[in-house]
């Protein structure tokens, strides 16, 4: 909500799609939980988590960083290897 209103006030989103991606959110959420639950994998989670906290911990953080900047740079090696890449193929 904090982040949708502001978008919402400034007009810089419509209501329908601010909605249509909170559903898509909660719909995708939903279907990964089911699918993850049906695994081992939050169990090897907790084992490995137990088992190593420092390495856990660490890598953690580090996802937890690279969202809080949005994959900034690796958005910035991909638009660079992209354009690399343009220019080998012309």
């Amino acid at each position: 909500m904090s982040i949708c209103l502001p978008l919402l006030y400034r007009g810089e989103h419509w209501p329908t799609d601010l909605v249509a991606g909170a559903l898509i959110g909660v719909v995708l959420m939903v279907l990964l939980c089911r699918l993850i639950g049906a695994t081992r994998l939050p169990d090897r989670i907790l084992r490995f988590s137990a088992k190593h906290p420092t390495v856990f911990y660490t890598v953690a953080w580090l996802l937890a960083l690279e969202m809080a900047e949005l994959f900034e740079n690796l958005q910035a090696y991909f638009k660079d290897a992209a354009s690399l890449a343009r220019l080998l193929l012309s």
